[in-house]
């Protein structure tokens, strides 16, 4: 299942509230193809010069399949495909943008841009894969059981990286950064690959589009070893371009592969497409830009409905004028709207959809995003976790606009009930920096508890007024140890068992974990290896992971682990539930 559409936040909404530039993304006019059209068109092409292709294309909107090869669920090794997992796995891993060191995101852009695998071999380690595929959905993407480590034949499919692209792209805590640096592919590779061009697949396109290049004879797995693969997007859709070819290499893979992206890119669904262009914030309002036209009826205006906050706000004809969007596509007439709305104060969701007026089924979504209106305070919480003696540790930084040197007040709430308020006035220059202000606007606050589950909320608040808005959340478990199984992995006669734990109470301990298999305890086993990435997230040190191999019969069998509390609350938490097929 593909994950809901997540909001924007962090750093992100500064650019928001300042206007995006109104700028269609024009595929040639001609374009009459479908997608499943353009895939058709584009395998055989391939095929005729000895090239196997592996495709899936998704509408940006909706998530939804518009077409896909009959092998587009099959593995293939992922080359520098899977860069894209790293990435995402330690922006998630620090808590989004905002809160991972810019050091890292600095080599995590040169990873991704010059698919440096200098970087990637050093940032690599095998749980990766199994935690970002599970995070969303991928159930065919592994790590490569016969050189267990080797990220580069990494088992990924066409399927699953569009599955990816779409929910890494509406995932707050990885799509603000991800896809603009998926914009910005160097035209060469690095290091050894100075000479090998990415100016192939979907990084040969004009106009609106980002990708991530792969190149290599990594496929031990298949009987033709070599790949070139392009993964990525256009204005409209999310494409996975994976090849494979026993005729040469690189090419001809890597002018197969732009004839593939340049096909998909010009075909059209039978549905409404359309871009929300830009949303400006003013004291009592915003004003939503953008266009929207139906490929069925291509020189008649539509309606676009307007929901706020998940309210419907009725529908809207686009008859403003749009000559960029006429002179991208073929069209005449009117496909623009302009819509101004009054809203309150604070943070609001807005979505947009085309309303179909053709063949087609549904009405996709065209846009969804987040502003803030009037002077709210805008904020962001890194981290927001459970501490040591029973507390709810909030770490972040919040700023009123009207007044940007100044340090505001931020409440935290805890299941609704104000429970401390604390001035963010910590020193915050990456915030500074991101944002052009000055002054100080970090907090770092401790607040009592009771052991248990508690829906937590920080808020900023106005300055001058008792007006506040929130800036971040979560449910937080208190006084309980947590942890994570990140993978499952068969072996012969055996399941190794991945992940890590660890108690609030004494952060910097190694604790226990149980290990059951098929519902039957196993034994303790203690969480003492190395994972810098979580002692990066938590603010913690020690040692905290944990890899236990145990015994197992041929067959299906599920992997319990059980993280096994220090603290005072009588309780172990499961931390993860997989399964795993033993074959020998």
């Amino acid at each position: 299942m593909r994950r809901p559409v997540a909001v924007v936040r962090g750093l992100v909404v500064a650019a928001l509230l300042a206007g995006l530039s109104m700028v269609a993304v024009a595929p040639t006019a001609a374009a009459a193809q479908t997608p499943t059209d353009a895939v058709s068109a584009a395998v055989q092409s391939a095929a005729a010069q000895g090239v196997t292709s592996f495709i899936s294309v998704v509408d940006r909107g909706t998530g939804q399949v518009v077409a896909q090869t009959a092998n587009a669920g099959s593995q293939v090794g992922s080359e520098s495909i899977m860069k894209l997992f790293i990435a995402a796995y330690y922006l998630v891993s620090y808590g989004g943008p905002a809160g991972t060191p810019q050091a890292v995101k600095d080599r995590l852009s040169y990873m991704l841009r010059y698919s440096d695998n200098a970087i990637a071999s050093q940032l690599f380690s095998s749980s990766i894969i199994p935690t970002v595929a599970t995070r969303y959905g991928m159930p065919s993407t592994a790590n490569a059981t016969d050189r267990t480590g080797h990220w580069g034949a990494a088992r990924i499919t066409a399927a699953d990286m569009t599955t990816f692209l779409y929910a890494a792209a509406h995932d707050d805590l990885v799509g603000p950064w991800l896809i603009p640096v998926m914009a910005q592919t160097a035209p060469t590779g690095s290091a050894d690959d100075t000479g090998f061009s990415q100016h192939f697949g979907l990084n040969a396109l004009t106009g609106e589009h980002g990708s991530k290049q792969g190149w290599g004879c990594d496929s031990f797995f298949t009987a033709t070893h070599c790949a070139v693969h392009s993964v990525g997007y256009t204005d409209r859709y999310y494409v996975a371009v994976l090849q494979l070819s026993a005729g040469g290499y690189p090419d001809p893979m890597r002018a197969t592969s732009t004839t593939t992206a340049q096909l998909i890119q010009q075909s059209l669904t039978d549905l409404p497409i359309g871009r929300l262009d830009a949303v400006t914030s003013e004291e009592t309002s915003v004003r939503l830009r953008g266009w929207a036209f139906d490929p069925d009826q291509r020189d008649t205006p539509i309606s676009v409905a307007v929901y706020i906050d998940d309210v419907g706000l009725g529908w809207i004809t686009t008859d403003v004028m749009r000559p960029d969007v006429n002179a991208g596509y073929g069209l005449v007439g009117a496909h623009g709207f302009d819509i101004p709305v009054t809203l309150p104060f604070g943070r609001h969701t807005l979505a947009v959809y085309g309303i179909n007026v053709g063949p087609g089924t549904g009405n996709p979504l065209l846009s969804r995003q987040t502003v803030l209106v009037g002077t709210a305070p805008q904020g962001y919480v890194d981290r927001l976790i459970a501490g040591p003696d029973s507390t709810v540790h909030a770490v972040g930084w919040a700023f009123d606009a009207d007044d940007a040197g100044t340090s505001i007040e931020v409440a935290i709430l805890v299941d609704g009930a104000e429970r401390a308020r604390t001035t963010a006035a910590g020193s915050r220059p990456d915030v500074n920096a991101a944002l052009g202000i000055g002054g100080d606007h970090g907090f770092d606050v401790s607040v009592p508890v009771d052991p248990g589950s508690h829906t937590v909320s920080v808020r900023g608040v106005e300055i001058g007024s008792t007006q506040d808005v929130a800036i971040g959340g979560a449910r937080v478990v208190v006084g309980l140890a947590q942890g994570h199984l990140d993978s499952a992995i068969p072996g012969p006669g055996s399941v190794t068992v991945r992940g890590w734990a660890f108690d609030p109470d004494d952060p910097a301990g190694s604790i226990s974990v149980a290990v059951y298999l098929d519902g039957h305890g196993l034994a303790w086993y203690t969480a003492d290896l190395d994972r810098p990435d979580v002692n990066a997230v938590f603010g913690i040190s020690g040692d905290h992971g944990f890899a236990i191999t145990v015994p197992a019969a041929v067959g299906d069998h599920t992997a319990a682990v059980y993280a096994i509390n220090t603290g005072p609350t009588r309780a172990n938490p499961l931390i993860g539930t997989l399964t795993a097929t033993v074959t020998g």
